[in-house]
Parts: structure tokens; sequence; C-alpha cells
């Protein structure tokens, strides 16, 4: 060992000679000689230490953190220094401005136990909810106690959530069970601190509701009739023997399904149908498993052969409405499905909160015609107080984003004195005592002005939000007018981890990430509708979502065959969009910044893995890109895709941008040119730093 320790010091002592790239980096974990440089000189200090010379090192040459300096530290720091990817990597970080995100959540620690029994679960009633109300109380009255529910099938059909509030220190084990529910009032979260919630199983009750939430469907013909304004339909429930049950049910949207497969999202197949009922005249069951329907004829994309999910039900309550909470565990919980989403997080006293080993997915045992888990997304923090951990998590098959993590801000429509009349999505987001800042809508410019409010009422309500009078402790400045975000500074959704999750063929999203400080690391993303990764502000007519996002790092994830159906094709999408005061893109780099992109897989991309604007302080360093396979599109065979895994940087309001060591392995599906970063003219030249992107023989 010491031989080749010799040899390893003299070979770096006569490189570094030659060699004086260095990276300036004081106080971070490498610089063994205290010099304020991470160089070769690092690793010969390291290196002679190793051969017990007399040397003094400093502890951050420990680069691993393991609490020893030896020769891995040696290795990871002249990879950092050859722009290896490493991670962790705080040089790395440090670079480019941005710090990953960490952060712990305590566990509670009950003394006591006591079992389900105790409180009347069985698996022969029809309806739990009295025995959960009962061991909820218990729990609330003896802090310090596990709940412990011997394993079993267990009916719920109460017309109420099971509220779970006040609990302090409690474990609630489910001991693998699973808990059936015929209506849409599922689990209540609230007021609860110390709080472990495992091994369970929440599914639909499809046997006592005698309907699922969702029916998968082939369209067996299309037909004109004598009346030019409609078309006759049949839609073939072709996975199931009876479609009776569907004909008096919503029918609230359709998603185009890949036949084979069976899950949502095809290459160069058709977009959403929304408000599908308003276009069906009539229904009416004419075979035992076909539904023959009147459509209106202007009605578009419904073709012949073509396979369609239809969602009876969407947004009509989460599995877990969580209000109010901290450090809150949920551990080993599967959600199979229902009529809208998964785990809902609101409010400001919701923070610190753990996901780990999570399911939201198709219950084997009818997955067989069941083809959607939850009918909206699977996990939604909206508006929460931040500091929340997703990890070890499967979540896929659902019908919107696997996570979404957002604000709803306001935006002004009249301003005088101390007062504001706004426009909202979502009215619960303020309240007296709230502090709020501005920022305006056309270019995010953040306003020094912030003001406490003393009043908020209701004003009226419209298809697309409500009004509402806000009332101000001091007088707001002159130049805050109309078209002004006015937002709640204590529940951005700031701090967020995920990591080591799967997340996979689903509509919509793999992960919408609208706030602040993220580490997104390790995860892989598996054929999404859309993006996997959409880094967004959305102030339109639907939703006002979003207020900026920065310290966001990206590291060691696996992106494949994502956004299916996206005319696009993009992987990872930075953008920003309003119609108040703009009307169109936020042109403003202002938006976002301080993104760090590193260490990711891309395969088999459409299009750009990469599309940003409105962004500054953007680095996209050490990436791997692969195309080994053709993509066929659904509606055009021969279409090619001459895009495949390039890099777009769009629009003047891209700043200090760095797009650095990306490889793209050699296909015949991509370009001689695929390495030369795609910028529009809008992207100034010195705002771009972009070498060593290269094409490499496949390995």
């Amino acid at each position: 060992m010491m031989r080749i320790i010799s040899l390893l010091l003299a070979l770096v002592l006569s490189f570094s000679a030659m060699l004086i790239h260095s990276t300036a980096a004081p106080a971070w974990n490498g610089d063994a000689n205290g010099d304020e440089n991470i160089n070769l000189s690092d690793v010969t200090m390291i290196l002679k230490h190793i051969a017990n010379w007399d040397v003094e090192v400093d502890p951050l040459a420990d680069f691993d953190t393991n609490g020893k300096i030896n020769l891995n530290d040696a290795s990871l720091i002249l990879k950092h220094i050859a722009k290896w990817n490493v991670a962790p990597d705080t040089l790395l970080e440090a670079e480019y401005g941005v710090n990953a995100v960490d952060f712990d959540i305590p566990y509670p620690a009950p003394t006591e136990t006591v079992k389900g029994s105790e409180f009347g679960f069985s698996t022969e009633v029809s309806d739990n909810s009295g025995a959960w109300a009962s061991a909820i109380a218990y729990l609330r009255e003896h802090p310090g106690t596990t709940l412990e529910i011997e394993k079993g099938v267990y009916k719920m059909a109460g017309n109420s959530y099971v509220s779970i509030s006040g609990l302090q220190n409690c474990v609630i084990d489910g001991g693998d069970s699973t808990f059936l529910y015929a209506n849409r009032n599922f689990f209540s979260v609230s007021g609860c601190d110390l709080l472990e919630i495992k091994n369970l199983t929440v599914d639909w009750d499809y046997e006592t509701a005698g309907f699922p939430t969702t029916s998968v469907v082939r369209i067996k013909s299309r037909e004109k009739t004598d009346d030019p304004k409609t078309d006759k339909v049949e839609y073939e429930f072709f996975l199931v023997e009876d479609a009776s049950y569907a004909v008096d049910l919503p029918w609230d949207s359709m998603m185009h399904m890949d036949p084979e497969r069976l899950t949502i999202g095809v290459v160069g197949g058709y977009g959403d149908q929304f408000a599908i009922s308003w276009w069906h005249k009539s229904k009416e069951l004419t075979e035992p498993n076909v539904i023959t329907a009147m459509i209106d004829s202007s009605i578009k994309d419904i073709y012949e052969g073509d396979v369609w999910l239809v969602k009876h039900y969407n947004y009509s309550g989460p599995a877990f409405s969580h209000s109010s909470g901290t450090n809150v565990t949920y551990k080993d919980i599967t959600v199979h499905s229902g009529p809208g989403g998964g785990v809902y997080l609101s409010s400001q006293y919701t923070h610190h909160v753990r996901f780990d080993g999570v399911t939201i997915g198709l219950n084997p045992e009818n997955a067989d015609h069941i083809r959607m888990s939850t009918t909206a997304d699977a996990l939604n923090f909206k508006n929460t107080g931040g500091y929340i951990i997703v990890e070890n998590c499967d979540i896929g098959y659902q019908g919107d984003d696997c996570i979404n993590i957002h604000s709803t801000p306001g935006i002004t429509e009249l301003v005088y004195d101390n007062e504001i009349e706004m426009i909202v999505r979502n009215g619960n987001n303020f309240y007296v005592g709230c502090e709020v800042g501005f920022k305006k809508a056309s270019d995010f410019t953040e306003h020094e002005f912030t003001a406490t409010v003393t009043g908020y009422e209701f004003i009226s309500s419209e298809e697309y939000g409500q009004h509402y009078r806000m009332i101000l402790d001091r007088d707001v400045p002159a130049d805050i007018e109309e078209n002004w975000i006015v937002y709640n500074k204590s529940n951005n959704g700031e701090y967020y981890i995920i990591r080591n999750n799967f997340f996979h063929e689903n509509r919509a999203r793999g992960v919408l990430l609208g706030s602040p400080n993220g580490l997104v690391e390790n995860n892989r993303f598996y054929r999404h509708q859309s993006p996997a990764v959409n880094i967004g502000i959305d102030h339109g007519s639907q939703w006002i979502e979003g207020t900026g996002v920065n310290n966001l790092i990206l590291r060691n994830n696996i992106f494949e065959e994502c956004n299916l159906t996206g005319r696009d094709g993009v992987y990872i999408n930075i953008s920003a969009g309003s119609d108040f005061g703009v009307g169109g893109m936020i042109l403003s780099e202002k938006c976002f910044y301080d993104i760090l992109i590193s260490g990711n897989t891309f395969i088999n991309p459409k299009a750009a893995i990469i599309s940003a604007r409105s962004v500054r302080d953007l680095a996209i360093v050490n990436n791997t890109i692969k195309n080994p396979d053709e993509i066929k599109h659904y509606t055009d065979p021969d279409k090619t895709f001459p895009n495949r895994g390039r890099i777009e940087l769009r629009g003047y309001e891209v700043k200090n941008a760095t797009v650095i060591h990306n490889m793209w392995e050699a296909s015949p599906y991509i370009s001689e040119e695929i390495n030369e970063i795609y910028v529009t003219d809008k992207v100034r030249d010195n705002e771009l730093t972009s070498y060593g992107n290269i094409i490499t023989e496949v390995p």
C-alpha cells in the first residue's frame, strides 16, 4: 500500500506543476492545506498524510465527511477537479451558488400500546367509522400511545371524514390492513404533533358502491346522423362484461391511452377531453358492455379503434386531507384508488411532514380492468409551511401530477389607501394576522413593502376565481397598482427533499415544483404524459400558482420516455406564464434563479431534455443523454424527431447560464450537432458559458 501511495504522490507532484486549475471555495470540504482553494495541492497533502509524512492536514480534508482522511477523499477531489459528477459535492454547489437542502423530522416515541379490537374494529361490520372515532378519542386523551389494528379488511361507510385530530406523540399502525370506502369521506388529519401513520391501505369499495371511479373504453364506431350537429359514438367497455353502471354516472373527462400498455400517454396521441358531460347529449346501454352516445359533431380526436380512460370523478376528495400538523410521518401507506387525490397537505400550520415508502398505484387484484389509481394528484402540497420529505415512494397511474408543490397568491384588481381588492383561486390562503409581500406580475420585481392583514372578506365569486377585499395595517405605496402579485410570506411551501422515488405512467407531470429551496435526487421518472419536472409559475384563467423558485438542485435522477403526449416533448421545463399585466410568458430572470441540474441520465427523449426561460444562474452540468431506441409516432409512423436530447435556452431573460461537460451517447437517432446547445437569438452571448459537451460512442 505504501508503495502505491508513493507512486501516486510522485504522479500528483509532477502533474500539479502543469495544472493550475483550482476552485476557490473557502471553508469547503477538500481544502486540505487551508489556502481557500481546491486543487492538486490538497490531493498531495492528503497523500502525504496517508504516507505518514510530517504534515499538518486541515480537518476539511475529509471530503466525504465520514470522519476519516483516506484515499477516497483524494479520489473524490481529483474527480471534482476533472469535473466528474460527485454527489453530494459541496464544492459543485458552492461554485454554482446553491445549497443542498438538509433537515430531519423527528419520529414519535410512544410507550403504551392499545389494540384496535378494544375499540370495536371488526371485519364483519359494514362501517368501522365508530371504531375509528373511539380509538382517536382515546389517543387524544393518552399521548404517547400506539394504536395497533389487527390485520384485516375493514369497510368504511360513514358520512364524514375519520378525524385524526389533536394527537401528540402517537403511532397509528394499521397492521397491513385495508380500509375500503364507498363514499368521498376518507381521513382528515389536523392539529397533531409527533404522529406516525403506517402500514395501511386505502381503496375504493367497488362492491358496495356498485361502480368504479374510472372506466376504460374503446371507440367501437363513430357515425354521422341526420342531424349535422350530432354524431353517434359507440363506447365499448372491453375490459368488463357489464357497462350498465356507467350510463348514469358522470363522465367528467377522458384521457387517451396507449392501447397496448393501457396507460395514459401516447407519443403523438391526443390531448385530454374535458367537460365531456356537456357534449354527450344522451347515453344508453345498447349491448351488455357497449354504451351508445350522441355527441356534438364538433368534438375532435374521437376515432374508431382508439382507447380512452373515462374519469367518472375527479377532484372529489383525497384519501388523506392534512390541514394542520407538524412532525407527521406517513410510512408504508398505500392508496390504490379513489374519487380524488392521494394525500393533500395545506396551510401554514402544516410543516415537517415525511412520506416514506408510500405507494399510489394500481391494485394487483383488479388491475386487469381498473387502470387508474387516484383520479387527481397523488401528493399535493399547497400553501404549506414547508419542510417536507418524500422518499422511497412508488407513485404511478394516477390522473394528475405525482407531486404538486405550490402556493396560491392573489392578483390585485384595485388598490386604495390600505385596502386591496384582488382575485384569488384559493381564498383560504390569506387570513387576519398573516404577513403579505408584493411582486409585479409583469416582471416579478419584488417590492420592499410588506404589511400585516387586519381584515379579510369575501366579495363575490366567478367561474375561475373569487374576489376578496384585504385590509392592511398600513397604506400601500402608490406604485403598487393593478396586476401586482400579493402573496402570504409564511406558507410558500419552501424546503423539500424528494429522493429515491419511482414516478411513473400517469396523466400530467411527474413533479411540479413551484416553491423555493428544494432537493430532487436519485429518483426515476418513467412515461409521464407531460414533462417529468415542471418548474413553473402559472397565473392564468384556471390557476394562480407559484411565486418563484430558487436554490433548487436536481441531481442523479433517471428520466425515461417522458412527456409522451406533449407537443414540445421536453423532460424538464422551466417557464412562467401570466394572463395578468403581461398576457403571455413572464420574461424575467427574477422568476427562477440558482438552479443546478447535474449528474442526471436522460433516456429516449423525443425532443429537448431541458427547456428554460426566465431564469438566471442556471447550471446544467455532467448529465448523460442516451437515445438507443427509435420512437414511433401514433398517428404518423414516418414522423422523425430531429431534436432528441438537445438543451434549449429561450428568450432574452436567460442570464448567466452554464452548460458544461454533458455527454450524449452516439445514436442514429440524434443529429451530429446535438451537443451544440440550442439558443434562441434572444439569449445574449455573454450570458452563456458552454464547453466540454461531447458525443461519445456507446460504451
